[in-house]
């Protein structure tokens, strides 16, 4: 990207994505702002100052004007690892508008399948897919896993490079975990006819407490209750 007075120019890659503050420019900070950062950006940014004519200084000069400085930039792809019961749901964030793609490799094969494209369907992409488009918070979900669904899933931009890679597995063993109920260590004090829940401290994990409306001859009862 370039900048001279009111005059800008960025490359076709970083167009809308990259800038320089004019205002810091008239203190000597010349950085340069990438926003929605891609995979492809990762590389080696040099950064030079163009001289007007007839401006002289003591700084190394090169063929395009003096050197400031060097920044070497990598990006990585997300990675993750996901475990699911049979009927829950997964989900695939795509972490930026560039996303392009999904593509599935099942455990049990090496061959990859496109479950998704943005803006243009394809076979078992209808409004009927379990690969459903969430728009407003830009992700992806996989209803109800099974089985077959254990594998690697990958995320792909324009240029076919990863920008997530989710490894599933599915746990045939039924969800029945039921943790204790911890006991308040600080008394909940509040005036009810009948049942009502108010904030509690517990030692345990954080939890919410439950007041039992009171009967004549017993006073309340106090219980909490984990929130999962």
């Amino acid at each position: 990207m370039s900048l001279r007075g009111s005059e800008h120019w960025a490359s076709a890659e970083l167009l809308d994505r990259a800038r320089v503050s004019e205002s810091g420019l008239q203190t000597g900070d010349c950085s340069l702002l990438i926003r929605d950062v891609q995979v492809s950006d990762g590389g080696q940014y040099h950064g030079y100052m163009i001289l007007d004519e007839g401006q002289s200084g003591t700084e190394t000069r090169t063929g395009t004007g003096v050197f400031i400085g060097s920044v070497k930039l990598l990006v990585f792809d997300h990675r993750s690892v996901e475990t699911k019961h049979p009927g829950e749901d997964l989900v695939l964030n795509l972490f930026t508008p560039r996303s392009m793609s999904l593509f599935f490799q099942s455990s049990n094969s090496s061959e990859w399948e496109m479950l998704w494209t943005r803006d243009i369907p394809g076979p078992g992409m209808g409004p009927g897919s379990r690969v459903q488009m969430d728009s407003v918070k830009n992700r992806l979900l996989l209803r109800s896993v099974s089985q077959s669904d254990q594998g690697i899933y990958k995320v792909l931009d324009l240029d076919g490079l990863t920008v997530s890679s989710t490894r599933l597995s599915v746990d045939q063993r039924e969800n029945t975990r039921c943790p204790p109920i911890p006991l308040c260590v600080s008394p909940c004090v509040c005036h009810m006819p009948s049942e009502s829940s108010i904030p509690c401290v517990s030692d345990a994990l954080p939890s919410s407490c439950i007041l039992v409306g009171q009967k004549p001859s017993r006073p309340p009862v106090s219980l909490c209750v984990i929130d999962i």
